[in-house]
C-alpha cells in the first residue's frame, strides 16, 4: 500500500489494540453481573428448598420468586462464604462466561475490523494500481487511460488525458512550425540565388570594366534593377506569405463597395498593360460586402499580375457579380490557357508552370492569393483550357 504512510498502519493497529480491551473489560464486567445473577438465583433456590422442603412445585426454580425466598436462602449460604460478597473470579463459572463474552465481544470487534480492512484494501490495490497505471504513462509519455476508477482518479486521469492531448498538439504544431520553416527557409535560399547571382555578375563585370561603353553599362543596370525589383516582390511575398500562415494577420472587415476594392487592384498595372499592349478592363456590379479592402486588394492583384504575364497584347478582365446569396469575383484572360496536368500545382507556392511568355515570376502569387482568400472566408478556383484563355473565380457567401 505504497499510498498510506507507515504511520497510519500503525494508528490502525492501536485503535484495533483499544477496541479489543474495551471488547475485553465489557466481558469481564459481563461475566461479574452474571455471577452476581446466579448468586442471587441460588439464594431464591435455597429460600423456597428451605421453606417448602416436601413440595418442589413451590420451589423458585419451577415457581415465582419473592422475598420470604430470598432471606430464608441468603443466611444459609454467607455462613458457607456464597453470598453477595462474593469475588466473581472464585465462582466456578464466571471463566466459562468470561471466555464466551469475550469470544464473541472480541470476536465481533475482530471480523469488523477485518471486514473494514478488506474492503480498504481492497479499494487501495484498485488505486494504487491506477496510480501507478497513470505514472507509467506520464513516465513513457503515453496516453493516459481515463475509462474507469474511482471519481477523484477520473477526475485526475482526465486531466492527464487533456494535459497529454495539449501536449500532443503541441508537439505536433511545433513539428509542422518547425517543418514549415525548414521547408520555408529552403525555398528562399533557392528563390534568392537566382537573381543575387545575376545581380553580383552585372556588378563585377562593371567593376572589372571600367571602360565599358555608356550602352551597354546602361542595359546592365537595367537587368540588375530588374533582379532587385524581383528580389523585393520574392521577399515582401515571403514575409506576406509568412504572417497568413502563422495567423498574425487579423483582417479588418468592412462594409466596402467591392468596385473600389477591384480598381484598387487593377490600378499598379495600368500602366505595365498599356506599354504591353493589354487590354485591361474592370466591371463592378455596385455591390457592397464586409471584407478587407486592402488585403483583397493585394489578392486580386497577384490575379491580374498573373494574367497579364500570361496574356501580352491579348485581354484581362476583371469582373464582380453580386446575387442574393454571394459576390463572385472573376479575373480571366484570353491567353494560351493552362494544360490540364497542371492544374492541380498551380496555387502550390513556388510552383512555376512552363510558359513562352512568362516575364521572371517567382510562382508565389497565386499561392499568396489563395492564402487571403481562404482567410477572407471566401473560396478560389481556376477554369482553363489549352489556347482558350484562363479563369480564376472567387465567391463569398453573404450574410454568413
Amino acid at each position: 500500500m505504497k499510498l498510506i504512510p507507515r504511520r497510519y498502519f500503525l494508528l490502525m493497529a492501536a485503535v484495533f489494540a483499544v477496541l479489543e480491551l474495551a471488547a475485553a473489560a465489557l466481558s469481564w464486567s459481563a461475566a461479574c453481573r452474571q455471577v452476581r445473577a446466579e448468586v442471587e438465583a441460588d439464594a431464591y433456590l435455597a429460600g423456597s428448598v428451605l421453606l417448602s422442603p416436601d413440595n418442589a412445585l413451590e420451589w423458585s426454580a419451577i415457581a415465582g420468586r419473592t422475598q420470604a425466598q430470598l432471606d430464608a436462602g441468603l443466611p444459609p449460604l454467607a455462613r458457607c462464604g456464597y453470598d453477595a460478597g462474593l469475588k466473581p473470579t472464585r465462582h466456578p463459572d464466571f471463566l466459562r462466561l468470561f471466555g464466551t463474552c469475550c469470544a464473541i465481544a472480541c470476536g465481533a470487534v475482530a471480523a469488523a475490523f477485518a471486514l473494514f480492512f478488506a474492503c480498504m484494501a481492497a479499494l487501495l490495490w484498485r488505486v494504487n494500481r491506477r496510480v501507478e497505471r497513470m505514472a507509467d504513462c506520464v513516465a513513457v509519455d503515453g496516453e493516459p487511460d481515463a475509462r474507469y476508477g474511482p471519481a477523484s482518479l477520473d477526475r485526475l486521469a482526465l486531466a492527464l488525458h487533456e494535459q497529454y492531448a495539449r501536449r500532443m498538439s503541441s508537439g505536433e504544431r511545433a513539428i509542422n512550425d518547425r517543418r514549415y520553416m525548414k521547408e520555408l527557409l529552403a525555398d528562399m535560399s533557392h528563390q534568392l540565388k537566382t537573381p543575387l547571382a545575376s545581380l553580383r555578375m552585372y556588378v563585377e563585370l562593371m567593376q572589372r570594366m571600367p571602360e565599358m561603353d555608356g550602352e551597354t553599362r546602361a542595359r546592365f543596370l537595367s537587368e540588375s534593377m530588374g533582379q532587385l525589383e524581383r528580389t523585393e516582390w520574392l521577399v515582401q511575398g515571403l514575409l506576406k506569405m509568412a504572417r497568413l500562415e502563422a495567423g498574425a494577420v487579423k483582417l479588418n472587415l468592412r462594409n466596402t463597395p467591392i468596385d473600389e476594392t477591384l480598381e484598387t487592384a487593377a490600378a499598379p498595372f495600368r500602366l505595365s498593360a498599356q506599354m504591353a499592349g493589354t487590354r485591361l478592363t474592370v466591371e463592378g456590379c455596385g455591390a457592397c460586402f464586409p471584407h478587407d479592402a486592402d488585403w483583397l486588394a493585394e489578392a486580386i492583384g497577384n490575379l491580374i499580375k498573373n494574367a497579364l504575364e500570361h496574356a501580352p497584347g491579348g485581354s484581362v478582365c476583371v469582373r464582380a457579380v453580386a446575387t442574393p446569396l454571394t459576390i463572385e469575383l472573376s479575373v480571366s484572360d484570353d491567353g494560351d490557357g493552362i494544360a490540364p496536368d497542371v492544374l492541380p500545382h498551380l496555387f502550390e507556392r513556388f510552383y512555376s508552370r512552363p510558359s513562352s511568355t512568362r516575364t521572371g515570376s517567382v510562382g508565389l502569387g497565386l499561392a499568396l492569393a489563395r492564402e487571403i482568400v481562404t482567410l477572407s472566408g471566401g473560396a478560389i478556383s481556376v477554369e482553363s483550357e489549352p489556347g482558350q484563355g484562363t479563369t480564376f473565380n472567387i465567391v463569398f457567401l453573404l450574410n454568413k
